[in-house]
């Protein structure tokens, strides 16, 4: 119950440090994090306890043991295994984020793939309880979760080099048509005094410095490293 205000108080300490490109990723994780939470405990609770309980129930009468339900040993095994249900629901938002952040790759995790179900199935081994069907239904849908991750990664990895074609195609015509212009205009400038031919040079070349800033803007923001430090920055800044 108390989870949404328990990220809200974290939000309001971690969020003021970060910078705008990671808002833009940090923001949606939060929405779809909780809606993962809520998957996760529900299938938890739904699917998850029954078979775990109907196993350990099983196994004490196999055994000749008559298994004894206590209330508060109840509750903190529900309570256990949702929170770790819920928790381990949250994969995709980590793995993502790490991908929005250019920190890993559709590359990365396609090679590591086995390494990776290795991990989850160690840490599913574990987190309590630590009983062999809880292990199954823990480790199982998070290596689904994370073939899926794959599949997003490769998704957005390919919509980001479409549309970095599509920029490049879009400068390449602009400079195209540009120097066009500036060939017609040369072409006339034999009937042109001194003065013009001036003011046509210095027209190109502020066109030019235009395009230059223009550039080098959209190549800051289409790749802005939160990690990136410039001493050059600090230098001219401090001066």
């Amino acid at each position: 119950i108390s989870f949404p205000l328990v990220i809200f108080f974290i939000a309001q300490f971690v969020l003021p440090g970060l910078r705008q490109v990671e808002k833009r990723v940090v923001f949606p994780s939060l929405g779809i994090g909780f809606l993962l939470f809520l998957v996760g405990a529900s299938f938890a609770f739904c699917v998850g306890l029954p078979l775990a309980l109907d196993f350990l129930a099983d196994y004490t009468l196999e055994r000749g043991i008559e298994p004894g339900w206590r209330i508060g040993y109840y509750i903190k095994f529900v309570t256990q295994v949702t929170l770790v249900f819920g928790l381990a629901f949250e994969l995709p938002v980590v793995v993502m984020s790490l991908v929005k952040l250019d920190l890993l790759t559709y590359r990365t995790m396609r090679d590591s793939r086995a390494y990776a179900i290795v991990v989850l199935m160690v840490l599913s081994a574990f987190l309590p309880p630590p009983d062999p069907m809880t292990l199954m239904l823990l480790s199982v849908p998070l290596i689904l979760l994370y073939e899926i991750c794959i599949w997003l990664a490769y998704l957005i990895e390919r919509k980001e080099l479409k549309l970095e074609a599509e920029e490049e195609r879009r400068r390449a015509e602009e400079r195209a048509q540009r120097e066009k212009e500036r060939q017609e205009r040369l072409a006339a400038a034999d009937s042109m005094t001194e003065e013009e031919k001036r003011e046509l040079v210095a027209e190109d070349i502020e066109k030019y410095e235009s395009t230059v800033t223009d550039d080098d803007t959209h190549a800051l923001d289409s790749h802005e490293d939160p990690h990136h430090h410039d001493p050059h920055h600090d230098e001219h800044a401090d001066y």
